[in-house]
């Protein structure tokens, strides 16, 4: 039987409920087989960003998922030097699941700048995009829609940033909204920020 499998890439610097939200949507109301979430290594938008250890970032995401038999997390990338680019995570799942659909999930910000991919034709030939955007908010003209549709999962949003909550850790706020406890534990106890 052909799995839907979703990719949900990005810095996870750290991961917070936003990440795993888009993941839960996926699967319950597109029926996702699973969700396979992908650390970079370094992106290719965020060069400048201060970013923590590729390990750390690896265990904060197996924490914030470890409930859910559905999510699994890939070392793909972190396992590569240099750039992480989407066409070559794309590439490496098509060769390890060849007869599955591949969905790539991505929030509506970085649908904005889909275009400015490398090699982001190859990316819509070889999986199907999925755009999270906030609920009520009018579907934007992307450049690339003329040329593949994206499906639009219209989802209650999550008004948070990764780049806020390293903040409020920094500032030790004793409560953060929309951070897993056992990642702010981890946080805590390694000092990752």
């Amino acid at each position: 039987m052909i799995k839907k499998i979703g990719l949900l890439g990005g810095s996870f610097n750290p991961i917070h409920e936003a990440h795993t939200s888009v993941a839960n949507y996926f699967v319950e109301h597109y029926n996702g087989d699973k969700v396979i979430f992908v650390p970079c290594n370094v992106s290719p938008f965020k060069s400048n960003e201060s970013i923590a250890p590729n390990n750390h970032r690896l265990e904060m995401v197996k924490l914030a998922i470890e409930n859910n038999s559905l999510f699994e997390v890939s070392e793909f990338e972190l396992e590569n030097s240099g750039i992480s680019y989407t066409y070559q995570t794309i590439d490496y799942f098509k060769k390890l699941y060849p007869e599955d659909n591949l969905c790539l999930l991505v929030g509506g910000d970085q649908a904005e700048n889909f275009h400015n991919w490398k090699n982001w034709q190859y990316i819509l030939d070889n999986a199907e995009l999925y755009v999270a955007l906030r609920k009520g908010y009018k579907i934007p003209s992307y450049d690339f829609e003329s040329y593949k549709k994206a499906t639009y999962m219209e989802m209650p949003f999550i008004e948070v940033s990764a780049s806020e909550i390293r903040e409020k850790i920094v500032n030790r706020a004793t409560s953060i909204e929309f951070l897993n406890p056992k990642v702010k534990s981890y946080i805590e106890e390694h000092k990752v920020y």
